[in-house]
């Protein structure tokens, strides 16, 4: 009977800690994404193509990496640009395409 009651009691503890961590986790706040300097950044590089304006993206204020659609890195603030979609989805980037003449010549990652 003793020993019943221990593991009712460790497993009560194991589930009480249990909620403790989700519930810790769940209060904080997820970051919000930036998308308005993610747009910024696709209409520098769009309106200068295929000329990058560096000064104007060092003004976005968040790390970049401009990449093309062959995973070359064009420009990059970032310290390690993803340079493929596997790659931009484990960092968690912001990736949008820059479109110039219906075709996609390049990707912007903010990180």
């Amino acid at each position: 009977m003793t020993r019943l009651l221990r593991q009712l009691l460790a497993l009560l503890l194991l589930a009480v800690a249990g909620i403790g961590v989700v519930w810790s986790v769940s209060a904080r706040p997820a970051p919000a994404p930036d998308t308005n300097a993610l747009n910024d950044a696709v209409q520098i590089v769009r309106t200068g193509w295929p000329d990058l304006d560096r000064g104007a993206l060092d003004r976005v204020g968040r790390p970049l990496a401009v990449v093309s659609p062959a995973g070359e890195v064009l420009y990059a603030t970032a310290p390690a640009p993803p340079t493929d979609a596997l790659a931009a989805v484990r960092e968690r980037t912001l990736v949008a395409p820059v479109v110039v003449d219906e075709t996609a010549v390049a990707l912007v990652h903010l990180t």
